[in-house]
């Protein structure tokens, strides 16, 4: 919106990879993507720090976003049909721990940030990550193209929204630069 910060949603890319984990949960249910496995991707590929910008990489788009029907499997199947696993997505933990580093901004090639199916405290997860991520000022951008094409570290991501009045939420145009070559978009 007009108020938030546009610095807050750029930074050095961190690309965490969560494909182990695509199709790996029961219908209805979104695989979670954990703490533990941030710390393992910072173990393999460097710490993640203040003013990064932190993208999951779990391939969903890349196999799911398709013309319909058979574009059903993206969001309906998992969402009404509950006979599909949704997208990867982190735990309210998990925002918190990226939040404590001073991480502002994320992103998902996931239709949604919120994990489906899985309650937290009596809550929906997939509420609570948004609520959680939100209390420490931070944001997000979900269903981004490409994101398998950036390396580990390096690009610089940039999510381009609308400056509207008073919005909450919309839609953006995110992209990335690549290191020593051409960027990409979503």
């Amino acid at each position: 919106g007009d108020k938030y910060p546009v610095e807050n949603m750029m930074g050095p890319a961190v690309v965490v990879d969560v494909s182990a984990i695509l199709d790996k949960a029961d219908g209805g249910m979104s695989p979670l993507i954990t703490v533990d496995m941030i710390k393992a991707d910072e173990e393999q590929n460097g710490e993640i720090k203040a003013g990064e910008v932190v993208l999951f990489y779990s391939g969903y788009d890349d196999l799911y976003y398709k013309p319909f029907p058979e574009g059903n499997r993206l969001a309906w199947d998992p969402l009404v049909g509950g006979n599909v696993p949704g997208w990867p997505a982190p735990t309210p933990e998990a925002v918190e721990y990226l939040a404590s580093k001073g991480v502002t901004h994320l992103a998902t090639d996931g239709p949604s940030m919120g994990p489906i199916g899985h309650m937290w405290e009596g809550k929906p997860m997939a509420q609570m990550t948004h609520v959680k991520f939100l209390e420490k000022g931070g944001s997000w951008t979900e269903f981004c193209r490409n994101i398998g094409q950036l390396p580990a570290r390096g690009a610089y991501f940039i999510s381009l929204s609308a400056k509207v009045v008073d919005m909450s939420g919309g839609l953006t145009r995110a992209i990335a630069i690549k290191p020593n070559g051409p960027g990409v978009g979503g």
